[in-house]
């Protein structure tokens, strides 16, 4: 209704290698970027946040910084801002204190990269490059979620960075930033009301299930349970205040009792 599906179709017959996927309806992000994975040609892959703001020179720096240390995903930093100048210096203090977390290794970098999946860097999918073959790889795993994964937009990237770690033999991180975040924008997941905040709970639940399904497929679940017990506390701990105030909570509640907790 924005006019953007007519300006990407003008886009793409302008860059005969950019290619346009449409759905008639919405089957969540887990859906599309499964989707654009699938159909991704080239040796690494990359994106961002339609809101988001990438360094111009962001694709280059990346290239050569997983060339060059020979490795199959790279996690770049970030910062996050916003149109408040005051907020912006916390978001920079932020950023100082990630970049005291290096927290993947060659030897043991599935580990490393679960047992900090708590860590902003590694569970967010937007400040990544991966090598294809890897992308390849966590696919066939992938598509074994998407009977319960349509209409998921929230918490998926957990789901495909811990599967492209599963299958990465070497993960470095990436001091810029070179990726911007913007913060407070009103339709992203952050965006506060009732109907939101319990899709947002809801859809991230499921993907914390779909985690633990693949890591009991593998025979590793044990070792990360409590990681991933961590991060439902910590998102849904910050959430249940958000429920209280819209007057929610005993729904909210009852979705978290019924999540991997229980288990």
């Amino acid at each position: 209704t924005d006019g953007s599906g007519d300006l990407l179709e003008e886009f793409v017959k302008e860059h005969k290698n950019a290619r346009l996927i449409t759905h008639t309806e919405n089957q969540g992000t887990f859906i599309s970027r499964f989707e654009a994975f699938s159909v991704s040609t080239g040796n690494f892959v990359t994106f961002s946040d339609a809101d988001d703001v990438l360094d111009k020179d962001y694709v280059e720096k990346s290239l050569k910084e997983i060339k060059r240390l020979d490795s199959d995903l790279l996690i770049n930093d970030f910062l996050e801002f916003s149109e408040n100048v005051k907020q912006n210096r916390v978001y920079a203090s932020r950023l100082a204190e990630r970049r005291k977390k290096t927290f993947v290794s060659e030897e043991n970098c599935f580990d490393d990269f679960m047992t900090n999946l708590v860590f902003n860097r590694a569970n967010i999918l937007w400040v990544k490059m991966i090598k294809s073959s890897v992308v390849k790889k966590s696919l066939d795993d992938a598509k074994n979620f998407i009977p319960y994964a349509k209409g998921i937009s929230c918490g998926e990237d957990y789901l495909f960075s811990s599967l492209f770690a599963y299958h990465s033999r070497k993960i470095v991180n990436f001091h810029g930033p070179i990726y911007y975040y913007r913060m407070h924008n009103s339709q992203s997941v952050n965006y506060d009301s009732k109907e939101k905040l319990l899709w947002q709970t809801d859809n991230f639940l499921r993907s914390m299930k779909m985690i633990k399904d693949f890591l009991t497929e593998k025979g590793t679940c044990e070792n990360y349970v409590e990681t991933l017990k961590k991060l439902i506390e910590k998102n849904c701990g910050s959430w249940r205040v958000k429920a209280i105030k819209f007057k929610c909570i005993k729904e909210f509640d009852e979705m978290v009792k019924n999540s991997i907790l229980s288990g």
